[in-house]
């Protein structure tokens, strides 16, 4: 049972850091359009940190209650990647202070991810 959690949570960690690649590539390239690359980075977000279950929760909660409640550094750096390129797909499509809000959050979970042992 342990085995078969800690695969999926890495193949999890796997896809969300090809999904923060390709959407850095097609937010890069302009050939998509900002709101679907930032309305694609929030669902991916949203998988990562456990879908419709956990998600809302852990968004809501301060960076350290949140990083506590990853938990693991892989998925933490992954969730990390997705919020940046969520924050500058968001300031692409002009909304600068959504993005402001998602750098913020990105940041904050960062610092409350090196303080981690």
């Amino acid at each position: 049972m342990l085995t078969e959690r800690r695969d999926y949570i890495l193949r999890l960690i796997q896809q969300a850091g090809a999904a923060a690649r390709r959407l850095r590539e097609r937010l890069n390239g302009e050939a998509d359009s900002a709101t679907e690359v930032s309305n694609e980075a929030d669902q991916e977000i949203s998988a990562l940190l456990g879908g419709a279950a956990m998600a809302p929760l852990i968004e809501r909660v301060d960076a350290n209650t949140a990083v506590q409640l990853v938990g693991d550094k892989e998925r933490i750096s992954a969730w990390i990647a997705l919020l940046r390129v969520h924050a500058d797909a968001l300031a692409a499509s002009g909304a600068d202070a959504d993005a402001q809000r998602v750098r913020e959050r990105a940041d904050a979970v960062a610092a409350a991810a090196a303080r981690l042992p």
